[in-house]
């Protein structure tokens, strides 16, 4: 008889010879678990939104290069500019 009445503790409290400790501790590690797995799918999902931000992100960086390569260009021409103007008003002071 004290097989069964070991058995119906099996079934009424689901352990046998576990402590509270260990109890309270698989407990605490499923919860961590389950936290872990619910944390980790979200970022496993948007790889195609990292992918299509990645892709605005270049187009932007070229634009702001082909911006500032024609702002250089502008600058070289101005300053060109201002140096044939000196050449002249510096050849015309000399006649």
């Amino acid at each position: 008889m004290p097989q069964v009445a070991s058995l119906n503790g099996f079934l009424l409290t689901g352990r046998v010879g576990k402590s509270i400790l260990e109890d309270i501790v698989g407990k605490t590690f499923r919860i961590i678990v389950l936290f872990c797995l619910v944390a980790a799918l979200p970022a496993c999902g948007n790889k195609e939104d990292q992918a299509a931000r990645d892709e605005a992100a270049k187009q932007a960086i070229q634009q702001g290069a082909q911006k500032e390569q024609k702002m250089m260009e502008g600058m070289v021409k101005g300053v060109e500019t201002v140096e044939k103007k000196m050449t002249e008003a510096k050849d015309e002071t000399k006649k």
